[in-house]
């Protein structure tokens, strides 16, 4: 009987752990989607194509629901927020965006209040 529930115990934890890596890994991929696209703005220092931004947006959407603990998630859609009022050619509402910016840079300060990364962004 002691085994069984041992063996019941181990069963049960590694199918979570199972689970939960399992999301945390189709968070990655969608953020790793959306970091391909602002590497190219990045170094175009230009957002030309609204569909581009959209797909990217919805990927960072993506990651932070299946890991919304991740504080890098946070930061990076803080930025993309951040770059659409700033890269954007055809934008028409910056200041919505970056009071959007500004709400997930807070998300993360308030996730990990002591990590600097964090706060640089923020400021």
């Amino acid at each position: 009987m002691k085994y069984k529930l041992l063996a019941l115990f181990i069963l049960t934890s590694s199918t979570s752990l199972a689970l939960i890596s399992g999301l945390w890994w189709w968070a990655d991929l969608n953020a790793q989607n959306a970091y391909a696209y602002m590497d190219n703005w990045q170094e175009t220092k230009q957002i030309d194509n609204l569909s581009n931004w959209k797909k990217s947006h919805q990927s960072m959407e993506q990651a932070i629901k299946f890991n919304p603990y991740s504080v890098d998630y946070m930061i990076e859609m803080g930025q993309l927020y951040e770059w659409s009022a700033t890269l954007m050619v055809f934008h028409s509402d910056k200041q919505k965006s970056l009071n959007e910016a500004k709400k997930h840079y807070q998300l993360a300060t308030e996730h990990r209040p002591t990590w600097p990364h964090t706060w640089a962004n923020y400021a």
